[in-house]
C-alpha cells in the first residue's frame, strides 16, 4: 500500500510539473526566435556569443510577457534558472542559483531540458563526477560533491571500472574539441547536475514536495475522477479482446509449423513489427529471426545476446566458468562464432573478466543489440519470410472467423 501511494505522489507532482515545464519552454522557443526573440549584442570574445545579460533576459520578459512588475520578471529568471532552461557562464563564488543582472547567461541545450529527462541515472552521474576527478586537480576535500564520489564509487562497485573508463573516453573525445566548445559544454552538464543533483541549501529542487492547496472539494472531485478512471480500465482489462495484439499468446495451438517453428498469429505477427524487443521477448519470435540470421550466416551475433541474458540471469557459481566460456567463442580471435566488435570493447572486456562479474560484456551486448537492430531485424521485417508469415497469418485468421461464424448462425426452419 506505502509504494502505491509513494506512486501516485511521484505521478501527480510529475504532472503538474510537466504543465509548467511546458509553458517555460514555449517562452523559451519565443525567445530564440529571430524577430522576437533576445537580441545579442556583438562581442569580441568568442566565449560570449550567443549569451545575454541577466538584464537583457529581465527586460525581454516585461516587454512581452503581460507583467510590468521588474520584481515578479526576475522572479520569472530566476525560475528559468533553477529550473535549468538558462545557465551561468561567468565565474563567481555566489551561490550558483544567486541570480544577478550583471551576470552572463546562455541557454541549455534542449537534449538537458527537464521534459526530456524527467529522472537523472546514478551512473551517469557517477560519470561526470570521474570526469571532473581525473581532470588536472581533481574534486578537492572541500568539495560536496568529493564525499557523494565515494558513496557512488561503493554503492557502484560492480561498475565502477566501465564508469572509470567511459569517463576517460568522454575526456579524450572533449580533447579534441575547441576550448571554447569545450568550456561551454563543461558549463551545460555542470548546470544539468545542478538541477537534478543540488548540493548545499538549493532553494529549488525537482525532488521537493510541490504546495498542495487544494479545498476538500477539489480532492473529492479528483479522487471521483481517477476512481472511474480505474472502473474505466477494469472493465477494459476484463473484458475478452483486452489488447488487441497481445492477446493470442504462443501458448494458443498453433494454425501452422514449418518444422519445429510454429506459425505466429496475426496479431503476433504485427507485434514483431512494432519494435524488436516485443520480438525477442517471444520465443516463437526468435526462433523466426534465428532462422532468418542463419540464412545470412549471422546467426553468431543473435546467439552472443542469447547467452549474454543468461549469463547475466544465471547461477554466480557459474560466472568464472561462463565468462571464460563465451570469452572465448564469441570474443576472441580464435573463436568458433566470432562477432565483429572493435578492439576498444574487446580490451575493456578483457579487463572486466580479470574479475568477473554479471556486466562483463554490457559493452559488447549494447554494441551487438544495436547492430542485429538496425541491421538484421531491419531486413527481417522487409523480407519474403515476414511477408509470407503474415500472409499465412491473415489466411489463418479469416478461416478461423468464418468458422466460428458458421458454428454461431443457426439454419432457419
Amino acid at each position: 500500500m506505502e509504494s502505491t501511494k509513494l506512486y501516485g505522489k511521484e505521478e501527480l507532482d510529475l504532472q503538474y510539473r510537466s504543465l509548467q515545464t511546458h509553458k517555460m519552454e514555449q517562452i523559451i522557443g519565443r525567445m530564440n526566435d529571430k524577430k522576437t526573440g533576445i537580441i545579442y549584442e556583438f562581442q569580441t570574445d568568442p566565449f560570449l556569443h550567443c549569451a545575454f545579460q541577466g538584464s537583457a533576459f529581465v527586460s525581454w520578459l516585461q516587454e512581452n510577457i503581460p507583467t510590468s512588475d521588474e520584481n515578479e520578471a526576475i522572479h520569472m529568471t530566476e525560475l528559468f534558472l533553477f529550473y535549468g532552461y538558462i545557465f551561468r557562464i561567468t565565474e563567481s563564488s555566489q551561490p550558483y542559483f544567486k541570480f544577478n543582472k550583471t551576470y552572463w547567461y546562455r541557454f541549455q541545450a534542449p537534449f538537458y531540458w527537464v521534459s526530456k529527462i524527467s529522472k537523472a541515472d546514478d551512473i551517469d552521474y557517477a560519470i561526470y563526477l570521474m570526469k571532473r576527478n581525473l581532470k588536472k586537480g581533481g574534486l578537492k576535500s572541500d568539495d560536496p560533491e568529493e564525499e557523494i564520489f565515494q558513496q557512488l564509487s561503493k554503492t557502484l562497485s560492480d561498475k565502477w571500472k566501465i564508469i572509470e573508463l567511459q569517463a576517460a573516453e568522454q575526456l579524450r573525445l572533449e580533447k579534441k574539441r575547441n576550448k571554447v566548445d569545450r568550456n561551454i559544454l563543461r558549463l551545460q552538464e555542470h548546470a544539468f547536475w545542478k538541477v537534478y543533483r543540488p548540493t548545499g541549501k538549493a532553494k529549488y529542487k525537482l525532488t521537493d514536495e510541490l504546495p498542495r492547496n487544494f479545498k476538500f472539494k477539489q480532492i473529492q472531485a479528483r479522487q471521483e475522477q481517477m476512481r472511474n478512471k480505474m472502473l474505466e480500465q477494469k472493465k477494459i482489462m476484463e473484458g475478452k479482446d483486452a489488447s488487441a495484439w497481445e492477446d493470442d499468446s504462443i501458448t494458443s495451438p498453433p494454425t501452422g509449423a514449418t518444422g519445429s517453428i510454429a506459425y505466429p498469429t496475426l496479431k503476433q505477427a504485427r507485434m514483431w513489427a512494432t519494435s524488436m524487443d516485443h520480438l525477442i521477448r517471444d520465443v516463437n519470435g526468435q526462433k523466426w529471426l534465428e532462422q532468418f540470421m542463419q540464412k545470412e550466416y549471422s546467426c553468431e551475433n543473435f546467439r552472443f545476446l542469447q547467452e549474454v541474458i543468461n549469463y547475466k540471469f544465471g547461477p554466480l557459481s557459474k560466472i568464472e566458468h561462463e565468462s571464460k566460456r563465451i570469452y572465448s567463442e564469441y570474443l576472441a580471435k580464435t573463436g568458433n562464432s566470432e562477432i565483429n566488435v572493435d578492439n576498444y570493447i574487446i580490451t575493456v572486456t578483457e579487463n572486466l573478466l580479470k574479475n568477473p562479474n554479471p556486466f562483463c560484456f554490457d559493452l559488447a551486448q549494447e554494441h551487438i543489440y544495436n547492430l542485429v537492430r538496425t541491421d538484421s531485424y531491419a531486413r527481417f521485417i522487409r523480407s519474403s519470410d515476414y511477408l509470407a508469415l503474415v500472409n499465412h497469418s491473415i489466411k489463418a485468421a479469416s478461416v478461423q472467423t468464418a468458422s466460428s461464424q458458421d458454428k454461431v448462425e443457426q439454419p432457419k426452419k
